[in-house]
């Protein structure tokens, strides 16, 4: 089993020096997002934030707000591909959930966990912190972790099992 530990920490939790040269996964929560981030992306953290701001600002409603999780303490040279596995699992998990961000244009690279199934059996991604799919003015810390795991069937296809429940459906003023 090939594990992935990730925490994320809201922004506002984020010590700017902390992302200097780190890689890792983000979730953007724009002014008009209320059930569904608005972006998951992942890669060179402040690079992505400042690339994000600079090409896509109309497509953001400010103020953003969301979550980071740095990729670190693994083997040397993984990261990117760490994050990556990261990013295509929990866009999977935000699908299955109904919580697909509204933004994201591409389903995640499955490249990186076939490269990281294709040494191990199981990919484990250990999830700890905050909730990255709850808004983060509602959001909650996690007691304990929340799991995805990964596997790879015969036929080259993955099955995925998570701790997310189906989101509820917001009722507003009768």
């Amino acid at each position: 089993m090939y594990t992935i530990a990730v925490k994320f920490v809201r922004f506002e939790d984020v010590h700017l020096g902390d992302l200097f040269g780190a890689t890792g996964v983000y979730v953007l929560w724009d002014a008009r997002a209320q059930a569904r981030p608005t972006y998951i992306g992942e890669g060179h953290i402040l690079k992505r934030l400042s690339y994000h701001s600079q090409r896509d600002g109309r497509r953001f409603a400010h103020p953003i707000d969301g979550y980071v999780a740095v990729i670190s303490g693994s083997t040397r040279g993984v990261h990117k591909t760490e994050s990556r596995a990261v990013e295509s699992v929990l866009l999977e998990v935000a699908r299955e959930t109904d919580r697909e961000p509204t933004v994201n244009v591409r389903p995640g690279n499955a490249t990186a966990i076939s490269s990281l199934l294709n040494r191990h059996p199981t990919l484990r991604i250990e999830v700890r912190g905050w909730d990255p799919l709850r808004p983060p003015g509602e959001g909650t810390a996690l007691q304990g972790a929340k799991d995805m795991k990964v596997r790879l069937l015969r036929d080259n296809n993955f099955t995925l099992e998570h701790g997310w429940r189906l989101r509820r459906k917001r009722v507003g003023p009768a």
